[in-house]
């Protein structure tokens, strides 16, 4: 299906409420949080507070081989892949 993709580029970790034009909630979400700096617990936080993530919805976590991450609450990582010095880990949200 077209258009029907959406891209934000802002502090994660400051997300706020959904706003009504975003056209979510988001089932696939992309973070991407500079590395060693602690932020993916908190902006996944921030989208679950914010009302940004579908039931379900899938998110891909890009983070360092052996940095530590501990999924917050309504999180479960399901798969994780690394690739050299980049880790990408694949969470599923249930609210």
């Amino acid at each position: 299906e077209t258009g029907r993709t959406k891209l934000y580029r802002r502090d994660a970790t400051k997300l706020g409420p959904l706003e009504a034009n975003a056209g979510g909630p988001f089932d696939l979400v992309l973070m991407d949080p500079p590395y060693g700096c602690d932020l993916a617990a908190p902006a996944l936080q921030a989208a679950r507070a914010g009302g940004w993530l579908a039931p379900g919805a899938t998110i891909v976590l890009e983070c360092a081989v052996g940095e530590a991450f501990v999924p917050p609450e309504g999180f479960s990582l399901q798969e994780t892949r690394d690739y050299g010095q980049t880790r990408l880990l694949f969470l599923d949200f249930s609210d």
